[in-house]
């Protein structure tokens, strides 16, 4: 999960009037910001839990307080897709070799080309020589740290 501070600063960054507070909107916003995933209606549900005061706005503490109640699977999945997003330079959804050989020297694990290929066998499931976010996401979620 987040650290405090972590969630205190998705929250402002969330809260884009200063109000002290997030509409469902700003919640919806920061969320999908963050990498939850979900339909309107998850993320309505969130709002709802957490929104505990029924005033239709969450403050700081009600946010924190939904979110620390979220199950660790959920945050981990959360920013693995952040992280995913930030390796994928070029945008287009899947990382390519040239890509996770990056990724893996940024988390400081220097492969070489073979490495990379061996790895990519291993972790692309659709075997199109590239990984695509759920790939990349199970990859991790399966590995204990």
């Amino acid at each position: 999960m987040a650290s405090k501070t972590d969630l205190e600063e998705m929250f402002l960054d969330a809260d884009v009037d200063k109000n002290n507070y997030l509409t469902l909107k700003e919640v919806c916003d920061v969320m999908r910001k963050c990498g939850y995933t979900g339909d309107d209606k998850v993320i309505k549900d969130f709002f709802s839990k957490a929104d505990s005061s029924g005033d239709d706005k969450v403050t700081l503490d009600e946010y924190k307080a939904a979110i620390s109640k979220a199950p660790p699977q959920l945050h981990r999945a959360a920013l693995m897709r952040r992280v995913f997003k930030k390796f994928d330079t070029d945008g287009n959804g899947v990382l390519n070799r040239k890509e996770l050989q990056r990724a893996t020297a940024i988390l400081g694990d220097h492969f070489s080309d073979e490495d990379i290929g061996i790895l990519m066998e291993v972790l692309d499931k659709d075997n199109s020589d590239t990984l695509d976010m759920e790939e990349f996401i199970q990859a991790f979620m399966n590995t204990k740290r």
